[in-house]
């Protein structure tokens, strides 16, 4: 018999069939996944006496594009490479820009906050019965996902040091915005160290991604050469 023969059969006799995903050998469960169109699933759902359809949405985000990498103090790059009769070891974790890896992963990045994927459920007389729906794009985006993933998993050293630069560059770049303070006339003549950091973040909301102590102990520096100078009696006060 085949599953068509089957499903006739099954009409034959008043009642509807109703597909889901699964073998023929699986156990039980609560709730099953239906195999078919969405318009079958709504018909499906009639037939279960469902009166409403939760409905479950998932967005892409940043974090969609980053993946943990774990590494251990003796060098070992997984979990899978640590060996239970070692000393214990210490480990770190890092998250790796998948971009990186995979720069044209970036394109998908046009697609951050809009919805990719759906989960509907409709809960029966004695069934639940759940549909899933994704858009195109986002089957794209897992595949080039593996892909990029892959590569970090063969060549894991070669990606932290590629990160490594980019975050070094970047504070770089955050760390000149910072020394370049000291020619704002309202940053050197605000009287406290805290103050210049509110006025510094204010001004520049991208130094919230520079290490809390390294702008800390530059805002310090900058304070005292603001004094030495006395670049905060020379200046007109107009910091509110």
């Amino acid at each position: 018999m085949t599953l068509t023969e089957l499903k006739k059969l099954i009409e034959s006799h008043g009642l509807y069939p109703i597909q889901v995903d699964g073998e023929a050998t699986d156990d039980e469960h609560d709730e099953f996944l239906f195999s078919g169109t969405i318009e079958e699933y709504f018909k499906a759902t009639k037939v279960l006496n469902a009166t409403a359809v939760f409905t479950f949405v998932s967005t892409l985000e940043e974090g969609d594009f980053l993946h943990e990498v774990k590494l251990y103090e003796n060098g070992k790059e997984s979990e899978e490479s640590y060996e239970e009769d070692q000393p214990e070891q210490f480990e770190t974790e890092m998250e790796v820009d998948l971009t990186v890896a995979l720069p044209s992963l970036s394109q998908f990045k046009q697609h951050l906050g809009k919805e990719c994927a759906f989960r509907l459920l409709a809960i029966g007389e004695r069934a639940t019965l759940s549909f899933y729906l994704e858009e195109d794009w986002w089957h794209q985006f897992l595949e080039e996902c593996y892909k990029a993933i892959d590569k970090v998993e063969e060549d894991r050293e070669a990606i932290r040091r590629k990160i490594a630069k980019q975050q070094a560059d970047n504070e770089k770049e955050l760390m000149k915005l910072v020394k370049n303070l000291i020619n704002d006339n309202e940053f050197v003549r605000i009287p406290t160290q805290r103050g210049m950091k509110v006025y510094a973040l204010e001004k520049y909301p991208q130094l919230n991604e520079m290490n809390d102590v390294s702008l800390s102990q530059e805002i310090q520096l900058l304070s005292d050469k603001v004094k030495a100078k006395g670049l905060n009696k020379k200046r007109r006060w107009s910091y509110q």
